[in-house]
């Protein structure tokens, strides 16, 4: 909680380059197992790891490889997507920058999975970011968003907006 707390201070004070230190370090924890699930037990540190008001590409590109990392534990998802992280992700996808574009194929595959919150995903507009994350010469950026498409046609009800946002040609 301390980090984010400097973060966010840091954030409201215009201080971009202690929110960039601070989300480097917050992208480091968050590669470790062990750290991710303590992470996803505040919900103050998921709240502000879920939000879109952080400035600056760098510390945009490290709060998506956050946001990304914490999707791989399935206690998470549900949360972070209350908390706003499929918008941010959709945000995070228009950077010009493989790596990112990458990590939200992969963050929306993870989000995915969950049945709970597919149906919200298709009304937000997950589809049509996937078709544009798809357009990549890299094989596992086209796989997760396959997989993600793939999860998102089992929510009963969101085939016809599926279709007409460009994933199938009709």
């Amino acid at each position: 909680p301390t980090l984010v707390a400097i973060m966010e201070n840091a954030n409201e004070n215009g201080d971009e380059e202690c929110v960039r230190y601070c989300t480097s370090a917050l992208c480091s924890l968050s590669n470790d197992p062990v750290n991710t699930e303590e992470i996803v037990k505040d919900l103050h540190v998921l709240r502000a790891i879920a939000q879109d008001s952080w400035e600056g590409e760098d510390t945009k590109r490290s709060m998506c490889t956050v946001l990304a990392n914490l999707t791989f534990l399935q206690a998470s998802r549900s949360t972070l997507a209350q908390l706003g992280a499929v918008g941010s992700l959709m945000n995070y996808a228009k950077l010009d920058d493989n790596d990112t574009r990458q990590r939200c194929a992969m963050a929306f595959c993870n989000l995915s999975c969950e049945a709970a919150i597919r149906g919200k995903m298709v009304e937000d507009g997950v589809v049509a970011v996937l078709g544009a994350l798809s357009n990549s010469y890299s094989e596992e950026n086209q796989q997760d968003c396959a997989k993600a498409l793939c999860n998102l046609s089992c929510h009963p009800g969101a085939e016809m907006r599926i279709v007409e946002e460009g994933a199938v040609g009709a």
